[in-house]
């Protein structure tokens, strides 16, 4: 939800929507639209660039990626170094839970 303010707007030639306004255009292009607070909660988690792993949580948890959580597990583990899986099953975890949010 944090926005991401293009050059136009920082350097005050062009205006940035407000939320709902956003929202509501989102809204306008599909029936479902979802809205994450995913860089708040990753910030908690130490670094904004969970983000992405949150998103695939939350997408597998409404199904909307066929993708489980062993699954996921399985190919962290085979990816990454062992100092890194455990940050991203937490970030798919939380993903998962804001899915409910």
């Amino acid at each position: 939800m944090r926005p991401v303010r293009p050059i136009g707007v920082i350097s005050g030639e062009q205006s940035y929507p407000d939320i709902d306004t956003l929202k509501q255009q989102i809204q306008s292009f599909s029936h479902t639209a979802w809205f994450l607070d995913a860089t708040e909660a990753t910030t908690r988690l130490g670094n904004p660039i969970f983000s992405n792993v949150m998103i695939v949580g939350t997408l597998a948890k409404i199904g909307e990626l066929p993708l489980g959580k062993d699954i996921f597990k399985g190919v962290i583990e085979s990816r990454m170094v062992g100092s890194k899986v455990g940050i991203n099953l937490e970030a798919f975890k939380i993903g998962s839970q804001l899915a409910h949010a």
